[in-house]
């Protein structure tokens, strides 16, 4: 099924309830994981490099690959009825996302290292990329529908915390809410969603602690 219209969603429901799947979906859009990924690295970029100028060439390649690529196919997928829609919703349909997805990623992570790009830079590419792996392997191998979502925004909120500033661990508070939203849309259970986020949270810290950040 693709995508459905907000309008739809909402008729015959109580105002009440639909402002809330309104709120939900904005959510949901917003946080889709390939929105949050270019101004995070923007962010590193600039905070880790030596100037303005190097530090928006290293996330004109960032944004290039890990972000308008892989949308670029899903959009694709999406328009030929391929994929449900741009959240990809349906688990058995990741598994092409996410190898192009990983392979973007790569060949990301090795222009940065030719172009000599500070360490931090490098671990958070390389977090993000161990992050996929371990979520292919649930979504495709356990066949469970781990939240992309909660990955993606919680693993963003740990690489700012760890490589900008401790003080981002306080926009932990924001989870919950993107929870509420993925759950609210019946995008992913409960279970999921918490899954998610442990994911996001601890596999960019174990990647980090071993590049010694």
């Amino acid at each position: 099924m693709g995508v459905v219209r907000i309008e739809e969603k909402m008729a015959g429901q109580a105002p009440y309830e639909g402002r809330r799947l309104w709120l939900a979906q904005l959510i949901s859009r917003l946080t889709n994981p390939l929105y949050v990924a270019p101004p995070l690295f923007l962010t590193v970029a600039i905070f880790t490099a030596p100037d303005v100028e190097a530090g928006l060439l290293w996330w004109l390649v960032i944004g290039l690959g890990l972000s308008v690529a892989p949308l670029l196919l899903i959009r694709r997928g999406v328009r030929r009825g391929t994929y449900s829609n741009v959240h990809v919703s349906r688990r058995e349909q990741r598994l092409v996302p996410f190898l192009f997805t990983g392979g973007c990623m790569v060949v990301v992570l090795l222009a940065l290292f030719l172009t000599q790009a500070p360490l931090p830079l490098l671990a958070a590419v390389t977090a993000m990329i161990c992050t996929l792996l371990i979520a292919l392997a649930i979504t495709q191998w356990a066949r469970w529908k781990i939240s992309l979502h909660l990955i993606g925004f919680a693993g963003a909120l740990t690489t700012l915390a760890v490589v900008v500033a401790p003080l981002f661990f306080v926009s932990y508070v924001l989870l919950p809410l993107i929870g509420w939203a993925r759950w609210r849309v019946r995008a992913h259970t409960v279970g999921q969603i918490c899954a998610g986020s442990l994911l996001g949270l601890g596999a960019p810290l174990v990647v980090y602690r071993l590049f010694g950040l």
